[in-house]
């Protein structure tokens, strides 16, 4: 089971590669990898954890996220990813 989260680069965002997202996360002890998936397109993986990040690039920074949160890692994984995605000035859009 899983579940779906988005997030958008706020203003302030210093405007980051997917190599630098994912190096943000090794930072903190966990081994993302960049798999491409198109030309605007990437899977941010965070092996041996199910929950992966599907980030929208424009002109070569990243545009967009959707978290795929996997109901399967333990609780105190996610707080982690949406940690890293805060700190780098990623935020949730608000409701409509």
């Amino acid at each position: 089971m899983s579940a779906e989260c988005y997030f958008l680069p706020s203003v302030s965002a210093p405007g980051l590669t997917l190599a630098q997202l994912a190096a943000r996360f090794q930072t903190i002890g966990l081994p993302a990898t960049v798999q491409p998936d198109d030309e605007t397109h990437a899977w941010i993986i965070i092996p041996p954890h199910r929950t992966q990040l599907y980030a929208t690039v424009q002109q070569s920074l990243v545009a967009f996220v959707t978290l795929d949160a996997s109901l399967h890692d333990p609780p105190s994984f996610l707080p982690s990813v949406e940690r890293v995605l805060r700190e780098a000035a990623f935020s949730t859009p608000a409701p409509a």
